[in-house]
């Protein structure tokens, strides 16, 4: 029997990829009922005319002894990554636009957030989402948190990759 996790662990990042995990992260699971292979996120960049657009990538698993004696889980490492910031936005507010301040995962814990691109398109985030932010030059984008709860994300910075 699988149980939740405590979200207080010194490893902060397993911690948090754990949490989401268990808390539904979007991933392609098998029906098979084998681990799956990749955890899809939604990226945010900026074109050559300096116009943010979103596309939708996937990271890699690899099937690896983890935590022995537990049973081999599939991870996916981020690489470069040395700190993370964890933000609150009230419910129901509003930032206009703006450019992500660096190139960063956000691994939305709760709350819904409306993101909107320099193309127009907007979409939703909710607890269990990742993003990808490469938006870091032009206009950027507006984030509405559309829940009633605060919105509350982990942000991880990071310089290579993803």
């Amino acid at each position: 029997m699988r149980t939740k996790p405590t979200c207080g662990s010194k490893s902060w990042l397993v911690a948090v990829l754990t949490c989401l995990a268990f808390n539904g992260l979007a991933a392609d699971t098998p029906e098979s009922g084998e681990p799956a292979t990749t955890v899809r996120y939604s990226r945010m960049y900026v074109d050559d005319q300096q116009v943010s657009h979103f596309s939708d990538d996937e990271l890699p698993l690899e099937l690896k002894d983890y935590a022995p004696p537990a049973n081999p889980i599939a991870v996916h490492t981020l690489e470069n990554v040395d700190s993370a910031t964890i933000l609150r936005m009230p419910g129901n507010s509003f930032e206009d636009w703006h450019p992500a301040p660096r190139r960063q995962f956000a691994f939305i814990l709760q709350g819904t957030v409306e993101v909107t691109v320099g193309d127009g398109e907007a979409r939703r985030f909710s607890p269990g989402d990742v993003v990808l932010l490469e938006d870091t030059t032009g206009r950027g984008h507006t984030t509405r948190v559309v829940s009633d709860e605060d919105h509350v994300a982990v942000m991880v910075p990071v310089t290579a990759g993803p």
